[in-house]
């Protein structure tokens, strides 16, 4: 499996819309300050140190902290291993 990295030098304030990717899944985090992981069901503020686990097709959106934020995606494409989890969840990186 190939898995893409892309760093993002993200200012206060910016983000993404609420969005899904249904051919990846995604693990996401800020190498350096923070944003908020905002899903259906779930909201998670993301420092450094962890990451969070987006499987493919979950709704999510992203908002950068007040000091920017260094973030970092991981992408996985489908199909993605058995092994990783099937809901949203925060890992330590």
């Amino acid at each position: 499996m190939k898995v893409d990295i892309t760093p993002y030098d993200m200012p206060p304030g910016s983000g993404w819309e609420a969005h899904a990717h249904d051919h990846e899944a995604l693990l996401s985090y800020a190498a350096s300050g923070s944003c908020t992981q905002i899903m259906e069901t779930r909201t998670w503020v993301v420092l450094p140190q962890h990451a969070v686990w987006v499987p493919p097709g979950c709704v999510h959106g992203t908002q950068v902290g007040p000091h920017g934020c260094d973030f970092r995606t991981v992408r996985f494409p489908v199909p993605i291993p058995d092994d990783l989890p099937t809901q949203p969840c925060v890992i330590e990186v």
